[in-house]
């Protein structure tokens, strides 16, 4: 069970899947991969993370030390003990330049 509601449709949206296959939340909190709905996304770039149980998306990386998937990963910042990645890169860059 998701604990925001409306998450998983912002989600699907955001990385493109939004009306198509593995964007249900049957497919979201399935355990394993759907080979019909793999089969048709892999090709795409789409991939199934294993530690997550869920589709990534294109760029999508499953980050070790936070134990979840990142949009967008750069890398895993050991300063800032998070990962940089689409929803935080201009921070991390004026922390940088700062």
């Amino acid at each position: 069970r998701l604990l925001v509601p409306g998450l998983h449709e912002e989600v699907a949206a955001a990385i493109g899947l939004a009306g198509r296959p593995g964007a249900r939340v049957e497919d979201l909190l399935s355990r394993d991969p759907d080979p019909d709905i793999m089969q048709e996304l892999e090709p795409q770039g789409f991939w199934w993370c294993r530690w997550c149980a869920m589709v990534q998306p294109p760029r999508a990386k499953h980050c070790r030390d936070c134990n979840s998937c990142v949009l967008r990963e750069d890398h895993h910042c050991p300063f800032l003990n998070n990962c940089i990645g689409q929803r935080n890169y201009a921070f991390f860059y004026g922390f940088v330049v700062a």
